[in-house]
């Protein structure tokens, strides 16, 4: 048998040519080599796929919600003349969603809260669930720690991506080990960014309203010295017989017409400013809400196992050939 897998050897690498032939002949005569060494392998990424840690990732897709802006219609060519352009406010919110997810002001919430859990009866929170220990003693220790878990989430827990055709955005949360603190750790957070938004939407409209009690106050003061011109005029001109006299006097009366209009609708945007600081409204639509996965994403098993005997398959041809060559090598 080892003269023959000697011969065999030769004949492969006669001539710097590879016989296929005599190739897989000599692959069967190693058969047992390739199976083992494949079998290792194989027994090797199970052992690997039954315990690594299993990660399970829940999702929810949500859209800008489409806020209705016809109120504001006679206002914003009001607010152009004062350089505020209020044409592209819903334009592009999603892209801003994943700085706002990702930021101080909703991981903050995140670290304070209490989730349910698979692991507990009752709820916890993420550093007792990655069984994070700090020393109270240290100076700053609460800064430091909240820093070191907020970037953590950050890189390894959330997720987003976005679809710009479609302006959907989705939210992923990777957690090991706990498929429900997943789902509730997504459903908070998407809570979180509408609870922000509203906040956002709500001082928005507080700037917004006393924009125009300003510019109302400032205008109808525009208008009593217009009405008073006007008044000013006739009683000083009583009979007006010059075109000059004519003119000024339809001047006078355009400005008041304008000052009537523009305080008229100012008194109009007023109330509806007044309404929509108070209103309650969805700042983000909810296309799937969070549910509990109920298969780990990683480690995928199959994947893991047929990598394991395509790689194990693939050490023991390229072992074998090592080994074979050094042989030949040493017989010239």
């Amino acid at each position: 048998m080892t003269a023959n897998k000697e011969n065999l050897s030769d004949k492969i690498i006669d001539e710097q040519e590879i016989n296929l032939v005599v190739l897989f002949k000599y692959l069967w005569i190693e058969k047992k080599k390739i199976i083992y060494i494949t079998s290792f392998f194989f027994i090797v990424s199970i052992i690997y796929a039954f315990l690594a840690t299993p990660w399970y990732e829940a999702k929810v897709k949500i859209l800008p919600a489409n806020e209705n802006n016809t109120g504001l219609s006679g206002f914003v060519g009001i607010a152009a003349m004062a350089g505020i352009d209020l044409n592209n406010l819903n334009e592009n919110k999603q892209e801003i969603y994943p700085e706002i997810i990702k930021s101080n002001f909703i991981l903050i919430r995140v670290l304070n809260t209490k989730f349910k859990n698979k692991t507990y009866t009752y709820p916890i929170d993420l550093f007792q669930f990655f069984e994070i220990k700090f020393d109270s003693s240290e100076e700053g220790w609460k800064s430091k720690i909240y820093n070191k878990m907020e970037d953590y989430l950050r890189e390894n827990i959330i997720h987003t991506t976005i679809d710009k055709i479609n302006n959907i955005l989705t939210l992923s949360i990777k957690i090991p080990n706990d498929p429900i603190l997943a789902a509730e750790l997504a459903n908070f957070i998407v809570a979180q960014l509408d609870y922000y938004n509203q906040n956002i939407k709500k001082n928005k409209a507080k700037d917004k309203r006393i924009f125009i009690e300003n510019s109302l106050d400032e205008t109808q003061d525009k208008l009593y010295r217009a009405q008073a011109a006007v008044k000013m005029f006739k009683e000083e001109n009583k009979i007006i017989n010059s075109p000059e006299q004519q003119l000024l006097l339809e001047r006078l009366n355009i400005d008041v017409d304008v000052q009537k209009t523009i305080f008229i609708e100012l008194k109009r945007q007023l109330e509806i400013a007044k309404i929509e600081e108070i209103r309650e409204t969805e700042t983000i639509e909810i296309l799937e809400d969070a549910n509990i996965p109920i298969n780990p994403i990683w480690p995928r098993k199959k994947m893991i196992a047929t990598s394991g005997i395509i790689l194990g398959f693939c050490f023991s041809l390229f072992i074998l050939f090592i080994f074979r060559f050094l042989k030949v090598l040493k017989s010239y």
